[in-house]
């Protein structure tokens, strides 16, 4: 099954390998970003959720 293209695209196999690289760094920072900006009540909660699963 060929890769969907926006009409007039010229999307490669390597350009969509660099661009799920970019989207996993974002989503990297994105999470560190949000663990550092936890507050008290927070952290308190995602313990009591992370120890249920």
């Amino acid at each position: 099954m060929a890769a969907f293209q926006y009409p007039g695209s010229a999307t490669t196999d390597a350009s969509l390998d660099q661009l799920a690289e970019r989207a996993i760094a974002l989503a990297a920072r994105l999470l560190t970003n949000a663990k550092q900006r936890q507050n008290d009540q927070e952290l308190v909660h995602s313990s009591k959720i992370a120890r249920r699963m």
